[in-house]
């Protein structure tokens, strides 16, 4: 009963604020999973915010001196597996790729109720001149093959 607690804690993730969050219907892949079979990668990422507000609810996540955060982000998959947006909350911050065997790993099966989507970390320092820097993308994704 313990360990269905334990499990349960992991699922559910408290600690993210609603806004953090995918959209209904989608499953984070580093969430309660269980299998060595998923690394965390580092991807090349090239910003394209959608909407500055994200920018300002990220800065609420800064601490101490530096005003920098690294905020949870996931990966839009589509058809097109060179341009992946990359997604804070329901809106995008920018743009990636995955290499196509990562990516089919990840395609719905009928019998799952929810969509697995890669999620990691994403660099964010708000600069005293009130410009953004973005930093490192890492990303959990299944093994390629």
């Amino acid at each position: 009963m313990s360990l269905a607690r334990d499990i349960g804690a992991i699922i559910n993730d408290p600690e993210l604020p609603e806004w953090l969050l995918p959209p209904p219907g989608k499953r984070l892949l580093s969430v309660g999973w269980v299998s060595g079979d998923v690394k965390k990668q580092t991807l090349i990422f090239r910003p394209d915010v959608e909407s500055p507000e994200t920018l300002e609810r990220c800065r609420t996540l800064t601490k101490g001196k530096v005003p920098s955060c690294k905020v949870r982000v996931w990966l839009q998959l589509g058809r097109d597996y060179s341009t992946v947006p990359v997604m804070v909350g329901q809106h995008r911050v920018g743009w990636t790729s995955v290499e196509a065997s990562r990516a089919r790993k990840l395609r719905r099966k009928p019998w799952h109720r929810k969509t697995k989507v890669p999620d990691g970390t994403l660099k964010i320092t708000f600069n005293p001149d009130e410009t953004v820097s973005f930093g490192k993308l890492r990303v959990h994704l299944p093994g390629g093959r």
